[in-house]
């Protein structure tokens, strides 16, 4: 079994015992429990691995914490703690992928907005919408970019040729529906006469 080290060193994956230094990144779960990026993608792969595929309409939605627990008792042996936060920081970690990291693809999107003068707003629904199209695509992080780019492309061609445009919102009935996104307009100056 993993372990967590002591209070005062470093951190290390509960599952691999691998350092936060051996690693891209380290999930802090509670009560202590900490699981690894390699880790949550063998896991992922595990469940795809199981999976008897996706039905011909494509899978339905995105396997809830209980049912990810559930899969990986298969597997793992004992550590109840670990599966249950392991199955919750799937998401998360998918979450976070998409908007913490210094080059986090939302960022890089924002970026690119911004360089036309405009502001890029994810709602936390569209965020958590594109973290559960992932999982549905069982590809995880590899399709946020994807996801992004389908959801995006259209306002990307669109908006640089527009000056009326302050701020694009993106919500979860963009990302899940195809509706394009909210564009607000930029306050209008009224000219003195």
């Amino acid at each position: 079994m993993a372990r967590t080290g002591d209070r005062g060193a470093l951190p290390r994956c509960t599952f691999c015992d691998k350092s936060n230094e051996q690693v891209a990144r380290l999930i802090a779960g509670p009560a202590g429990v900490h699981i690894c990026d390699e880790c949550v993608g063998i896991c992922t792969e595990l469940m795809e691995e199981d999976r008897d595929g996706p039905s011909p309409a494509g899978p339905s939605r995105a396997p809830a914490p209980r049912e990810i627990d559930d899969f990986l008792g298969r597997y793992v042996v004992g550590q109840e703690s670990a599966r249950r936060t392991l199955a919750v920081a799937v998401q998360a970690a998918l979450t976070r992928i998409l908007t913490e990291p210094r080059d986090a693809p939302v960022e890089q999107y924002r970026r690119l907005f911004a360089m036309d003068g405009v502001e890029l707003e994810f709602t936390e629904e569209a965020i958590a919408a594109i973290a559960d199209q992932a999982l549905l695509r069982r590809t995880g992080a590899r399709a946020v970019r994807a996801i992004l780019e389908e959801v995006l492309l259209d306002v990307m061609y669109e908006v640089p040729s527009r000056d009326d445009v302050a701020r694009v919102v993106v919500g979860r009935d963009t990302v899940l529906d195809r509706v394009n996104p909210t564009l607000v307009p930029r306050e209008r100056r009224e000219r003195s006469a």
